[in-house]
């Protein structure tokens, strides 16, 4: 079933596989069918006779790689004929495809055909979305369909295509049968008592066999045969040397150790997907291979051990924070953490995603999960694990557990089983495996037995321990002799098989001597053999230099005395179970000069990343560089500063967890807006947060700014900490509700006192006209009436100042009430004039006005405007000297806009005396006729704004004064 599902999950399959697409898939020779969609069953139906007619096109497949043909349908439903198409897949075979036509279904019929076409319905399997359990199988408890709708949703987020998780109860397979579509299937393991226990695909069968040598089963019994007696059987077919069941002694096959590969880590190597398992009580049961092909077996020999006690191993999950989401048995993604790399200094970026996994009885029984190690992402450890891990491996003989200890060629004994004391407990060995034993010289080892030692196979980390702990009992000789020969079986022989014909300088140490040298090399250094070089005194004399931070080569004393510069590269390698140390010299350029100008561009790189990280750490923006995954890689010093965090606490988090949970969900946003690359991402605006401080304590305002790096290698983020300009809001915004409020009480008391003032007012001014008139007798002296003209003029004076009074604090209030409409406003000005032309003819000044018969009207409130034009027009009179003139105009501009403009010859004004003429209750000491109230330019400009119109005024000393109102072209009605 795991081939259907696998054939299911490729991409060409899964983009095919879609409604009315006739879709199988062919054996290379077009000889069989291994897999079909419903339609595609329906188009060849189940006789060969459609087979024989495609093979009629095996020629031109073989040929082009594709072909196409018509062929008649086994189901006449579909039609006449139909054109196919043949393509040769190298991973599937032959893929036919028919084109039916496109037929509309719901996502659960889809779901539904998919599940029919994978042929399982006769075991559990569901199919799942992003949103859950679709459609499943009638023998699925549905107890079991939350469940594996979740996995499926889980698996979904990942980029797997097809995964196998396998366990002691059976195995779990997830298959992408669409974009947005998984089926999840459960495939319970049946008990086999003839199988070796862990071993579903015959691979156990396989390395028995390579093992030891097995008893043949019986071949089946024809009907009627009689059965031939199993130990006259047993004893037939058992090979020369192997002892009957019945024998009292089994004579065990010696141990012998095999010859591993040395693992070398590739830290330039793309990123690998593996999967891992955790039992219920915490510790790892399952490790992919791909894993230990990045890390090392011995890095990754962790199976048994708990999680929390490798993570104090190795140094990571310092918070604890992957324990407790363990022990909340929880689905959960997003981790990482760094683990040590064999055999380097350098510690693996590794991303973790699991999710709980509980048996038909809803009881727990672990983690199942996926991750990501990112070699080449890895960063320097302190501490060298990697290094540690990566322990020697001694050379172990053959033993056997009755064997004698016999002589090496070199004359040392060789160590045996019996003379080794138990080796101690290696990191990572599985818990509750017993130990390995061999069987007593007087005991009888039955098939089962056999097959239960065979299980229990030493890991890597065992055997590199099995073998240091020998080769520390074998006896080593007094000194190890200089190897001048490449003696048979000696590591110098080894070494010269593989080496001799390389054009790359060689030389090799095993047991910190000098055993082999290439011929390459002896023609680089002058040296005759490896003798000749340790007697002029080893690698001190040869090596000169190894380089530093100012150059990248090395410098070789030759056998003459001059120095010749080289490359330089160390490498632990094992040939023949000897452990060598290897100096490779690779030639430089033979431009020196070029090989300078590599050096001096890379001092000058060296100095521009200095100063820039200068310039980082000096600026008061904390900046932070996130991976793609939206985790902390590094900060400057003022974001150090800023969050009161060290590199150690804040590699690999979260961006999102340095800000408060209320803000979080925006930063997700943020971020997701800016992988769309729209608008948005074209605008960026920003967002403002809140981030945790003093240890998360306490909040802070802050300003985000984020980028995407070039190459898609994560996010610059620039913060701003918006805490000082905060508090400047604040003091605005109070500032302002307090002037709002001084505003409106000095409106209300200036209304209120008022109206309390033109009651008196006016009736002083009436009995003052009574007593002027006097209509009820004489007055008897006249200065009498002059004191009532005083009287009756104050009255006035004080009535016009009160009104004025009421209509600003009116504007200020924005209780003005006006009377929007169409406004001429040549009317106006020439109604102005004519009131004011009496006055002016007083004071012999000259008015005139320039009124243009284009101007449009506008549309503004008619009392307003008058009062406007009349206190503009009244100034000028007043502050114009005898003789002088006035000119009121109006004027249509070029951009549709009106202007009502004021004009005069008198005294004009200067900046500052401007300013003080538009305040309020502020008078200008100038020589101008008559008492102002102050008022009077102050009115006219707010009731020129509540017009929605532009006051200017320009003056000059000596030359006169230009008032303004200019009524813009939204105001301006159309002829």
């Amino acid at each position: 079933m795991a081939s259907i599902l696998d054939i299911m999950s490729r991409n060409t399959v899964r983009r095919l596989n879609g409604a009315d697409t006739a879709l199988a898939v062919l054996s290379a020779d077009l000889g069989g069918i291994v897999w079909a969609n419903r339609a595609g069953r329906r188009l060849l139906g189940d006789d060969s006779l459609h087979l024989r007619s495609l093979q009629a096109a095996t020629a031109a497949l073989a040929e082009r790689g594709r072909t196409q043909l018509l062929l008649r349908p086994a189901d006449s439903t579909l039609g006449r004929a139909l054109l196919v198409r043949l393509e040769r897949d190298e991973a599937l075979g032959v893929l036919l495809t028919a084109r039916l036509g496109a037929a509309d279904e719901t996502v659960e019929q889809r779901a539904a055909r998919l599940l029919a076409d994978a042929g399982v319905e006769d075991s559990q399997a569901c199919i799942a979305s992003a949103d859950g359990f679709l459609a499943g199988t009638p023998s699925l408890p549905a107890a079991e369909r939350s469940l594996l709708g979740l996995q499926g949703a889980e698996f979904l987020q990942s980029d797997e295509d097809h995964l196998t998780i396998e366990d002691e109860a059976g195995s779990l397979v997830f298959a992408r049968v669409a974009d947005d579509l998984v089926l999840v299937h459960l495939c319970d393991r049946m008990p086999d008592p003839t199988a070796v226990p862990g071993d579903a695909d015959g691979e156990a069968d396989a390395a028995v066999a390579e093992a030891e040598t097995v008893a043949a089963e019986p071949e089946p019994i024809a009907d009627g045969e009689p059965a031939p007696d199993a130990e006259a059987t047993a004893d037939a077919e058992r090979p020369e040397g192997v002892p009957a069941a019945t024998d009292s002694v089994v004579e065990p096959e010696p141990v012998v150790a095999p010859l591993q590969e040395p693992f070398r880590a590739r830290l330039d190597a793309d990123p690998v997907r593996f999967v891992w398992q955790i039992d219920a009580d915490g510790r790892f049961s399952q490790l992919s291979p791909e894993f230990a092909a990045v890390v090392g077996p011995h890095a990754a020999d962790v199976i048994g051990r708990a999680f929390s006690d490798v993570a104090a191993v190795f140094g990571f999950d310092t918070g604890h924070e992957i324990e407790r989401l363990l022990e909340r048995r929880d689905t959960w993604s997003g981790r990482s953490v760094l683990w040590p790399v064999e055999g380097t200094d350098r510690r693996a970026p590794v991303d973790l995603a699991a999710l709980p996994v509980f048996s038909r009885e809803r009881r727990f029984e672990g983690f199942r999960g996926f991750g990501v190690v990112r070699p080449a992402e890895s960063v320097a450890d302190p501490d060298a694990i990697g290094l540690a891990l990566s322990a020697p491996e001694p050379r172990l003989s053959t033993l056997s557990p009755d064997s004698t200890p016999e002589s090496e060629p070199d004359g040392s004994p060789t160590a045996t089983l019996a003379d080794e004391p138990p080796p101690s407990r290696p990191f990572g060995r599985r818990t509750g495996a017993p130990e390995r034993t061999s069987p007593a010289s007087g005991g009888v080892v039955a098939l089962e037995e056999r097959r239960r030692l065979r299980e229990q196979v030493l890991s890597s980390a065992e055997e590199a321990a099995f073998r240091a702990i020998g080769a520390e009992l074998a006896p080593r000789p007094a000194a190890v002799p200089v190897v001048s020969e490449a003696a048979a079986g000696s590591p110098a022989s080894a070494l010269a098989a593989v080496f001799d014909a390389l054009p790359l300088a060689v030389v090799a140490l095993h047991d910190d001597s000098l055993v082999y040298a290439n011929h390459r090399f002896f023609a680089v250094t002058g040296y005759e053999s490896v003798a000749d070089l340790e007697a002029a005194g080893g690698l001190d004399r040869l090596v000169v230099s190894c380089g530093g931070s100012d150059s990248e080569e090395s410098r070789l004393c030759r056998a003459d005395g001059s120095i010749v510069e080289t490359g330089l590269h160390l490498q632990r390698i094992t040939l023949a179970a000897h452990n060598c140390l290897l100096l490779s010299f690779p030639p430089l350029a033979d431009d020196p000069a070029a090989r300078e100008g590599e050096r001096a561009q890379a001092r000058e790189l060296e100095v521009e990343v200095a100063e820039l990280q200068t310039v980082l750490d000096t600026a008061t923006d904390g900046i932070l560089l996130l991976d793609e995954g939206a985790r902390v890689r590094r900060m400057n010093g003022s974001a150090e500063a800023l969050f009161g965090l060290e590199p150690d606490r804040y590699l690999n988090l979260p961006f999102t967890e340095l800000l408060a949970p209320a803000s979080r969900a925006l930063a997700k946003g943020y971020i997701e807006t800016l992988r769309d690359e729209g608008m948005a991402a074209v605008l960026n605006d920003g967002r403002e947060v809140e981030a945790l401080v003093d240890g998360g304590a306490a909040t802070t305002p802050l300003f985000v700014t984020l980028g995407a790096l070039a190459g898609r290698r994560g996010w610059c983020v620039v913060v701003r900490d918006l805490t000082h300009w905060k508090g400047v809001e604040r003091d605005l915004v109070a500032a302002r509700r307090q002037a709002e409020d001084a505003s409106f009480h000095k409106s209300r008391f200036l209304a209120n006192i008022s109206h309390e003032l033109r009651t008196p007012l006016n009736a002083i001014i009436g009995f003052a006209d009574v007593m002027a008139s006097e209509c009820f007798g004489p007055i008897g002296h006249e200065r009498y009436l002059e004191y009532l003209g005083d009287i009756k003029r104050s009255g006035h004076h004080v009535l016009d100042l009160v009104n004025d009074l009421l209509d600003i604090s009116k504007i200020e209030a924005g209780k003005m009430e006006l009377s929007f409409e169409a406004v001429a406003l040549d009317e106006i000005v020439a109604e102005v004039v004519a009131l004011m032309q009496p006055q002016a003819n007083r004071e012999r000044v000259i008015v005139r006005s320039v009124l243009p018969p284009d101007v449009p009207p506008v549309v503004a409130d008619r009392r307003s405007v008058r009062q406007i034009a009349l206190n503009l027009l009244a100034n000028a009179v007043r502050f114009t000297p005898p003789g002088g003139q006035i000119i009121a105009s109006t004027a249509y501009g070029e951009a549709g806009e009106v202007a009502l403009r004021f004009r005069d010859s008198g005294i004009g004004m200067s900046e500052h005396e401007i300013a003080i003429a538009l305040t309020p209750f502020q008078q200008v000491k100038s020589g101008g006729r008559g008492e102002g109230t102050g008022l009077g330019l102050p009115i006219t400009k707010a009731m020129a704004e509540a017009n929605q119109a532009v006051f200017t005024i320009s003056s000059t000393p000596g030359e006169g004064t230009l008032v303004e109102i200019v009524f813009p072209a939204q105001r301006v009605l159309a002829h």
